[in-house]
């Protein structure tokens, strides 16, 4: 395997250490039976392990696009506080000052209804990185930005970011990469399951092994029938 960067270590940590990354046998919402799962909700609750998980993704931000971006887009709702707490980070770690929003699910029909989809502010040819927690099909990702698009049509994609790629094929045998190549919007991802499962393999962790022989195995065993 692979040398890590420091910051693809620290993520894999928090991840372990917050229980973001679980294992054991999970039904997903594909129908699919997964031998692990991946919940960002369980560290970004938690001060410590959100400051970490902000500057992760600051780091491969600028290590994939530089700082050649004007707007962090976080769809609902996992996307929410990474977008915020990314945005601050990058100000206060980086000196990078970018503006940052998120979608609605629902339309505001009440009040001030100048955010009644999008709240934010999203300028004419805004350079737009979108920012969210894990990649299956990357359906979802195009959804939203289609529906950025139809608020304005002159904005101009700069990827799409996530902190774990699952790796895995849709239906119609494609990977995510290429699904979001297809809609013109390039893809980078902190981790992939791949690596995580290879950096922890036998590796003990607080005196514990994460992921054995049996658990590596069921691994392997699911991505060659879905990757």
């Amino acid at each position: 395997m692979k040398n890590l960067t420091s910051y693809q270590e620290d993520m894999i940590r928090v991840l372990v250490e917050s229980r973001a990354l679980s294992f054991g046998e999970f039904t997903l919402k594909s129908g699919r039976i997964s031998p692990y799962f991946f919940n960002m909700g369980r560290a970004i609750s938690n001060g410590m392990y959100l400051a970490t998980v902000s500057r992760c993704y600051c780091e491969k931000l600028i290590d994939c696009v530089g700082n050649d971006f004007t707007f962090i887009f976080g769809p609902a709702y996992k996307g929410i506080p990474l977008a915020c707490a990314i945005a601050h980070t990058l100000w206060r770690e980086f000196e990078v000052a970018v503006r940052w929003g998120y979608d609605r699910k629902e339309e505001k029909t009440y009040g001030d209804t100048r955010d009644a989809a999008l709240v934010g502010k999203l300028c004419s040819k805004d350079k737009v990185i979108m920012v969210d927690d894990v990649i299956t099909t990357g359906d979802t990702k195009i959804e939203s930005w289609k529906k950025l698009l139809a608020l304005d049509s002159t904005l101009i994609p700069k990827g799409v970011l996530v902190a774990v790629d699952r790796e895995e094929k849709d239906k119609n045998g494609k990977m995510p990469v290429k699904i979001l190549k297809e809609a013109g919007l390039d893809f980078f991802s902190i981790l992939k399951a791949s690596v995580i499962f290879d950096y922890l393999h036998d590796v003990k962790i607080d005196g514990k092994i994460i992921v054995n022989d049996d658990l590596y195995e069921r691994y392997q065993d699911y991505r060659r029938r879905y990757n």
